[in-house]
């Protein structure tokens, strides 16, 4: 997604500054055909490399919070800003900057919003039990299967504990399993 909101901001971007140009007048004239390639070729990988360092492709895989992905997306940004403002130098290409300031506020404005509506969606199915974890513990009760228990409970999103089965005394016996009593036997 990081690639498409990337070309979509460019676009966007240039769609806003032609719409600005009349209450702008100190906003250059339209960008040409050569300044959107520019900025697309130097971007788009840039773009997406920062989003790797910066974790910002998993934040919905761990639903981040809101302050999280502010952060994640703030760095992300300065950073894009610093390596355009140091590729245009070294490579001396001419590239529009308030197409550039457009581009960080569209880029910024839909990673946002996509991302914090992706995390609410996977938040209300966790919810509702849909993709929720259910951990069955097989093994005898010991300290290190509670402090697991706790530890997996305790969690930003807990998994749904369904028990445990205990370990057979011989191997002739099958062990019996122990539900709690909070879980129906059929849907375990």
């Amino acid at each position: 997604f990081d690639a498409l909101i990337a070309l979509v901001s460019i676009f966007l971007a240039s769609w806003l500054h032609t719409q600005l140009r009349p209450l702008l007048p100190e906003l250059r004239t339209r960008p040409s055909f050569e300044a959107h390639a520019t900025l697309v070729y130097v971007v788009l990988p840039l773009w997406l490399l920062l989003s790797v360092v910066f974790r910002v492709h998993v934040a919905v895989a761990q639903r981040a919070g809101q302050a999280e992905l502010l952060v994640r997306l703030t760095k992300l940004h300065v950073t894009g800003f610093a390596a355009l403002s140091i590729a245009q130098f070294v490579t001396q290409s001419i590239i529009n900057r308030s197409l550039g300031a457009l581009f960080l506020v569209c880029t910024f404005s839909l990673m946002y919003l996509q991302r914090s509506l992706f995390i609410a969606w996977a938040r209300y199915q966790y919810l509702r039990g849909v993709g929720r974890m259910r951990v069955l513990l097989i093994g005898r009760p010991s300290r290190r299967m509670t402090d697991f228990a706790r530890a997996a409970l305790a969690s930003r999103e807990p998994p749904q504990l369904l028990g445990f089965l205990e370990a057979p005394l011989d191997e002739g016996n099958l062990s019996v399993p122990h539900w709690p009593r909070y879980i129906d036997r059929p849907q375990a």
